[in-house]
């Protein structure tokens, strides 16, 4: 029986069900665990039957007795958390396996971390639970300046300990966003969803950095075909994706990402000359492969930073596409799982290839699929991609990411096929190497050279 893009993107009544739980836990959030009622505490209580016949439910039990009770430990905030974080994992696993399954992929497995992380220090992290306590006590819409000012230090040292960059980068961005939302007129303005995926990522990762997943040596061919590209006011990030072939191997779609810090000056062009010269960034805009001769993967997916990287020869990334993304592919690429700290409906990026994707009239942003609609994710795609919109609205062809967000799934193209016949592709982050190698800015050399003079000091 042949599979239909109606049948792959239709979401799991369990995922559907879940989600509802999880909608209500997150409304506690708009009041405060300090005023909860007899609705938030109802849902609590359904997400503890939930629970209670795994490893969490006795300790998620015992977290919601005390709140009712009006005790509140940090120890029964990162028990919610934990908990949140778990069935949003289900939620991941389970869209995975649909996906894997009616896409014909096969399910790489992962190992389980190994490797200990540095840790940060030890004041550092329990003043951010601290900190991250009192937000979910006083509820988003009631917070204030004076509510976020006194964690602004113990962030500025997490930003200079590099145990502690995952949680610092992602602090720093929470905070931003809050404070740009100050003062909060209504409830329904605050994003709540988002923002208490935030608080439940930054608990965890103020409990413990992750264990890192065993590396293993990797060298092959690989094939990029396009760049994601994340970025706000104080931090960027860009991860090129792309099919790896190593010898005598089933190919595997992998990835490699960089970050840093950046200020609300650099914009647009300039914000890639933070970046040193990548080798898969030049190899995207040369057309070429990147011959890995020696490197480092986690069971991810994740290739490690610095490896051993050549020029390659020209390859064709539609025909690639062809073969290893397509509904019925031929050779179906590999589909990889997270680490379990990145286990989360968001962070889905499953590679397919698209052909004969048509438009409605009314709605050039939703894709038609034989008559299913599937969003295209234009919140996604980052003005740093060099993908136009006029583009993204006419092309039938197309290879991306499915990803799922606002309950549903969602198409992030990585490179458009402008003419299907002579194989012509746009890719996203395409001239991102030039723009890396161009002479710096005037306003990243002023930047730099006050920074020195700041040092000198």
């Amino acid at each position: 029986m042949t599979t239909t893009w109606k049948d792959i993107l239709e979401i799991p009544p369990a995922v559907q069900h879940s989600q509802a739980l999880l909608d209500g836990f997150d409304r506690c959030f708009l009041v405060g665990f300090g005023r909860l009622g007899e609705e938030h505490l109802d849902t609590l209580h359904s997400l503890s039957r939930v629970f209670g016949p795994t490893p969490l439910g006795e300790a998620f039990a015992h977290s919601l007795e005390a709140i009712e009770r009006s005790e509140f430990s940090e120890t029964h905030f990162q028990r919610l958390a934990a908990a949140r974080a778990a069935l949003q994992g289900a939620q991941h696993d389970a869209l995975l396996a649909q996906l894997s399954q009616d896409l014909g992929r096969p399910l790489h497995p992962s190992s389980l971390p190994q490797a200990e992380a540095p840790q940060a220090p030890t004041g550092l992290t329990e003043g951010t639970r601290q900190w991250l306590t009192e937000l979910a006590l006083a509820g988003f819409p009631q917070l204030t300046r004076q509510s976020l000012d006194p964690y602004l230090n113990t962030l500025e040292q997490l930003q200079q300990d590099p145990s502690s960059a995952r949680l610092a980068l992602l602090l720093t961005g929470f905070l931003e966003e809050i404070s740009a939302a100050l003062p909060i007129a209504s409830p329904q303005m605050v994003p709540l969803r988002r923002w208490v995926d935030l608080w439940t990522r930054a608990m965890l990762l103020a409990i413990r950095t992750p264990s890192t997943q065993t590396a293993t040596p990797v060298q092959g061919s690989f094939f990029p075909m396009g760049v994601d590209i994340h970025h706000h006011p104080f931090a960027v990030s860009y991860t090129v994706h792309g099919l790896l072939q190593e010898k005598d191997a089933s190919p595997r779609w992998i990835k490699t990402t960089h970050t840093s810090y950046k200020v609300d000056l650099l914009q647009d062009a300039e914000t890639w000359q933070l970046f040193e010269t990548d080798p898969f960034l030049e190899a995207l805009n040369a057309g070429k492969s990147a011959e890995i001769k020696q490197g480092q993967i986690l069971d991810s997916g994740e290739l490690l930073p610095h490896p051993d990287v050549q020029l390659g020869k020209p390859y064709d990334a539609l025909a690639l596409a062809k073969t290893h993304l397509a509904l019925e592919a031929e050779k179906p690429v590999a589909s990889l799982s997270p680490s379990p700290i990145d286990r989360h409906p968001v962070q889905l990026a499953f590679p397919v290839w698209l052909e004969g994707v048509t438009r409605k009239e009314d709605d050039a942003s939703s894709l038609q699929l034989d008559g299913t609609p599937l969003r295209l994710a234009e919140e996604r795609i980052s003005l740093l991609s060099g993908l136009e919109q006029t583009d993204l609205q006419k092309v039938p062809s197309m290879i991306g990411l499915l990803r799922y967000d606002q309950d549903g799934y969602a198409f992030q193209p990585l490179a458009l096929i402008k003419d299907a016949k002579k194989g012509k592709l746009i890719f996203a982050g395409q001239e991102a190497s030039k723009q890396a190698a161009a002479k710096k800015s005037k306003v990243l050399e002023i930047l730099k050279e006050r920074s020195t003079r700041l040092l000198r000091k």
